[in-house]
This record gives structure tokens, sequence and C-alpha cells, in this order.
């Protein structure tokens, strides 16, 4: 069965980062996501990086069983289709899938048989450092950066709890050293890859 890997973590947490650093180091590309949300103000890399699509269309695919990783995050909902995860891999590259904690376990029953999974999860050194972070951003309301900040607590817990089984490893992503994680990262896929030629 074809590898994929999915990178979870809140809002703010790097995993844009995190991913543009893995591209030079193994042979990964991340599967582009469909999204109702608004574009980002001043972000170019955003329109390369998502679908954007109207509420209804999203639904309309939703319903198609088009999607895996389909979440409702403040305000907006995501998923990645099933077309993209594919289409990476017959390129020859490894999928990264960028999604939530809580529907990982319908999205590896959904692809059962078909897709092993290894499960990344990535925190902040802190809450604190991860509010500055969202803040830093400067292209969301005050009031939208307050939801993403709940809904991170929330998560973080869920991967210390219940969601933590399904994780295969827990990585910090420390404040001005991405490359660490980047580090540990690239070791835990290459130890996939050569168990898997084995």
């Amino acid at each position: 069965m074809d590898l994929v890997i999915t990178l979870m973590g809140p809002s703010g947490v790097g995993k844009d980062t995190i991913i543009d650093e893995l591209k030079n180091e193994v042979p990964v590309e991340v599967c582009k996501r469909a999204t109702t949300r608004k574009p980002r103000v001043n972000d170019p890399t955003d329109l390369l990086n998502y679908h954007f699509l109207s509420y209804e269309k999203f639904m309309e695919e939703l319903n198609r069983g088009a999607y895996v990783m389909p979440n409702r995050y403040a305000d907006a909902w995501y998923g990645v289709p099933i077309s993209e995860i594919y289409r990476v891999i017959e390129s020859g590259r490894i999928p990264i899938i960028k999604g939530t904690l809580n529907v990982l376990p319908g999205t590896m029953k959904q692809l059962s048989g078909q897709i092993d999974f290894f499960n990344i999860y990535l925190y902040p050194p802190s809450l604190d450092s991860l509010e500055n972070r969202l803040n830093k951003r400067g292209s969301e309301s005050p009031e939208l950066i307050g939801k993403r900040f709940k809904e991170a607590i929330w998560e973080i817990k869920a991967a210390h709890n219940g969601h933590g089984k399904f994780i295969h490893s827990h990585v910090i992503n420390y404040d001005d050293h991405p490359e660490d994680a980047t580090e540990q990262i690239v070791s835990n896929i290459k130890n996939q890859l050569l168990a898997r030629s084995n």
C-alpha cells in the first residue's frame, strides 16, 4: 500500500514552514486542500495551497465522498480531495495531508486497505508562543484569532488524551528553530521508508 503522511497541529504552529523544509530532504508534496474560507489578505501563497469553494459546492462534493479529513474550523470547512492524494502518488512523491486530529480516525477508516498512514502531531513550545504566532500573521481579525486559539487548546489536549493513540510521532516546533522539528520528522519518514523496503 502507498504511504501517506498526515501533519497535524493547531493553526499557527508552523506546518507550512515545516513542509517547505521537508521538501528539501524527502520526496514529499503537500495535498492541496479545498476550503470555504476567504483567501488571506496579502498572502499570495494562500492561493497556491488551497482550492477556494463556495459552501454549497464544498458540501455537494463532500456528500459525494470526494474528500478525506473534512472538518469545520473557525467557521470554515476544509477537506482534502481524494483525487489529490492519488495525483501526488502517481507523480512518484509521498503525499502530505494537513488536517485536524478529530477527523483522523474517520479518514483512516475511509481509506483502510488502500493507504498506510504515518501520523505526525506538531506542537508549539507553549500556548503563549502559539498565541504570539497567530497574532503576528496580521491577516485575521482578533475574533478569528481568538477562535483559532480556543480550538488549538482543545486539540492539544486531545492529542495527549484519547486521540493520541492514532499519532505515530509527537514533535515540538520550537520558536526560530524549525530545522530541529524538520530533522526529527525527516528521520521518522526515512525510517518508515526503510521499514517498508525490507
